[in-house]
């Protein structure tokens, strides 16, 4: 399963949309992510068996994002991934709250597997 597949299957109990890099299109509560970047580890044979992808995440919503902030944090952190969570942005002009997720998994390289 890559990465992308993860997070949606994870966080598919929230009952929200959940996209990469997907911009607000009338939603009013959604999550969105994007990869900030991937590093590779354990070499053996000349190549690495292991990868570390580090990604952003982004809740937003009209109403109070606590208790979904919880959730969705107990989520990835239950399926492995390792979990920051950032300040909560006011977006005066939207009307919405921001919570934005430093997030992170260790995954084995299947060089023949590509990702969409």
């Amino acid at each position: 399963m890559n990465v992308n597949e993860l997070i949606k299957s994870t966080l598919s109990p929230t009952g929200l949309c959940v996209a990469p890099d997907k911009e607000r299109n009338g939603e009013e509560e959604y999550i969105a992510f994007n990869y900030t970047g991937e590093s590779f580890e354990n070499f053996s044979d000349n190549k690495p068996e292991n990868d570390y992808t580090s990604l952003q995440l982004h809740y937003f919503t009209h109403g109070n994002p606590h208790k979904t902030k919880k959730q969705i944090a107990s989520l990835l952190f239950n399926a492995g991934f390792d979990v920051s969570i950032g300040p909560i942005d006011y977006e005066e002009e939207t009307k919405i709250y921001h919570v934005t997720f430093d997030i992170g998994i260790d995954g084995v390289i299947d060089f023949n597997e590509t990702e969409e």
